[in-house]
């Protein structure tokens, strides 16, 4: 039974990553409700993409920004100051590039997302920036 679980959950996780960068923009807002003593999530994103043809059919170039703002509402008490993680900001500047596969039916893409991700409550460190 573990492994039918394990094989499906990977599955389901891997599907996600044959995702092509097709959103040109867009919006939403997701929130999960903590039980007891757990710790309400909310996010709020919005991103749009820049898709620029290349000089080769079907390479492009996709140039994009994203803005998330999370927000974490803990259901107790905790021996240390929470305050500074109640709201988190990310700003990111996405690269891809994409392209049709000799066979038409599979597309490679790679990207790289250089993210801020803060609190703003200080200026922003070198320790704000992931990779």
């Amino acid at each position: 039974m573990i492994r039918t679980i394990l094989l499906t959950l990977l599955v389901a996780t891997s599907l996600n990553s044959l995702s092509q960068i097709k959103d040109i923009g867009g919006i939403d807002y997701t929130t999960l409700v903590g039980d007891g003593g757990d710790a309400d999530f909310s996010r709020t994103r919005v991103w749009i993409n820049f898709p620029i043809k290349l000089n080769k059919e079907n390479h492009l170039l996709v140039s994009g920004f994203r803005y998330s703002n999370i927000d974490l509402d803990f259901n107790r008490t905790f021996d240390f100051d929470v305050n500074p993680l109640k709201t988190i900001h990310s700003i990111e500047y996405t690269l891809g590039y994409t392209f049709l596969l000799k066979n038409k039916d599979w597309r490679f893409t790679a990207q790289l997302a250089p993210t801020i991700s803060s609190n703003l409550e200080a200026k922003i460190k070198f320790d704000d920036l992931l990779w």
